[in-house]
């Protein structure tokens, strides 16, 4: 499909309904819920949860929320639906039963975490800063756009020499700057996903960011990702959203499509 070309088409539709099963996996922020500068504020647009909770229901479907967040705090903001819920950027998986699943990071990593929180904090960042199971991450939302600016490449800078060392990945979000263990990341958390399900299932991925890159290149042979927001150049999504608005649009119009096709 070409990048250019209005989505979603008439054959995306059609691949769609005749695949035997299909897995939704979607980030949250910016994709269900519009970013705010207060990170537990951001709420998802007024009837989303509604429509995760149908499409969790449709036959043969699987929904995934996939996101950098720890699992906890999307039961908070979305809800406790049976879908599977990706945490941390792969690092917590909850099953749409409730059994989780953690992979924490090997020690020498976990000692280089350490190290890049206590960096950030001789910088005076130390309250802008989330602690998560594989990563710290900082978040400069609300700032002055210069002054977030040069404090992400400043800690970018520092952050990568620490990751040099101790298997560490640094990557920019949007609104801050994450450094986190190697090992996984959300391609990695989508196969999982898939390895649970029916063999053929045809995977969909919906997110807005550099780091939902990844889960567009594991899927970029038998799947399909779409990126919320400006169509820009390097991405691997195969078509694009505007924003959380017309992800809403998607998902009403998915449920409607999947029930002229029963």
């Amino acid at each position: 499909m070409m990048q250019n070309e209005p989505f979603p088409t008439a054959l995306f539709w059609k691949e769609l309904r005749l695949a035997p099963h299909r897995l939704l996996g979607l980030d949250y922020d910016g994709t269900l819920a519009p970013f705010r500068v207060r990170r537990m504020e951001a709420t998802p647009l007024e009837g989303v949860p509604k429509l995760v909770e149908d499409l969790s229901l449709l036959p043969e479907t699987t929904v995934a929320v996939v996101s950098g967040r720890p699992i906890e705090e999307i039961l908070l903001l979305l809800g406790g639906f049976p879908v599977f819920i990706a945490g941390s950027h792969g690092f917590e998986l909850r099953s749409p039963g409730g059994k989780m699943e953690t992979y924490p990071p090997a020690p020498r990593q976990a000692g280089g975490l350490v190290r890049a929180r206590e960096a950030a904090v001789q910088m005076g960042l130390g309250k802008r800063l989330e602690i998560k199971i594989a990563s710290v991450a900082l978040h400069t939302r609300g700032m002055a756009p210069e002054r977030a600016r040069d404090m992400e490449q400043l800690l970018f800078q520092a952050w990568t020499r620490i990751g040099r060392r101790f298997r560490l990945s640094c990557r920019y979000f949007n609104g801050g700057v994450e450094i986190r263990a190697q090992s996984r990341d959300k391609g990695t958390i989508l196969h999982r996903i898939l390895s649970l399900l029916p063999s053929h299932t045809f995977p969909v991925y919906i997110g807005d960011d550099d780091t939902d890159e990844d889960a567009f290149r594991a899927l970029r042979d038998d799947g399909f990702g779409i990126r919320v927001g400006h169509c820009g150049a390097g991405t691997a999504a195969r078509a694009f959203l505007a924003d959380a608005a017309a992800v809403k649009g998607f998902l009403e119009e998915w449920i409607e499509m999947m029930k002229e096709g029963n």
